[in-house]
């Protein structure tokens, strides 16, 4: 049907950029803000929405899969999106014949940190904050996630190598822009 589930936010595990995000996290902007939320590939925002976003809502650990759990064994809940990619779209049709091969598994999403606690724990040097109030703008399918623990595809998570081979060149572009 060309309609997917997946977890974009993994709660409760520290992320490639040293960040981690709690439950209840989302909770505010989603009630406040969530028809301004787009679904997007590579967070491109020159070009238009691939996806219409059906549901975005935080879940417990206990709605997460076990697959996600299995990456993220200290995970306390999520943020999950279910999608429908539009058809006929070059761009979308791409994404999602990449989904449905098991190509494209993770995702993300681009943010303000509207209120945060820094963490100062000398047994994980990388963990630098907790993520309290966040405001989404999209969520994006990815190549790689900064959380390699999300589950883009139908509640798979990602498979082979972390996303930290990568996190030096995606730190420096996150930085830049916010």
């Amino acid at each position: 049907t060309r309609t997917v589930t997946g977890i974009f936010a993994v709660h409760g595990n520290v992320d490639s950029g040293g960040d981690m995000s709690v439950n209840g996290s989302f909770e505010k902007w989603l009630n406040e803000g969530r028809d301004r939320v787009r679904f997007l590939w590579n967070h491109n925002s020159m070009n238009p929405p691939i996806a219409s976003i059906k549901d975005v809502r935080e879940v417990g650990r206990d709605q997460l899969p076990a697959k996600v759990l299995e990456w993220a064994p200290d995970a306390t809940g999520g943020v999950m999106v279910t999608r429908k990619y539009y058809e006929n779209i070059p761009l979308s049709d791409w994404v999602f014949k990449a989904i449905d091969e098991g190509d494209v598994r993770e995702m993300s999403y681009a943010y303000d940190v509207h209120l945060s606690q820094d963490v100062n724990d000398p047994d994980n040097p990388r963990h630098r904050r907790n993520l309290l109030e966040i405001e989404l703008y999209d969520i994006s399918d990815v190549n790689w996630g900064m959380n390699p623990a999300t589950a883009g595809v139908k509640g798979l998570p990602a498979n082979g190598t972390t996303f930290v081979q990568h996190s030096a060149m995606v730190e420096s572009t996150v930085e830049e822009v916010f």
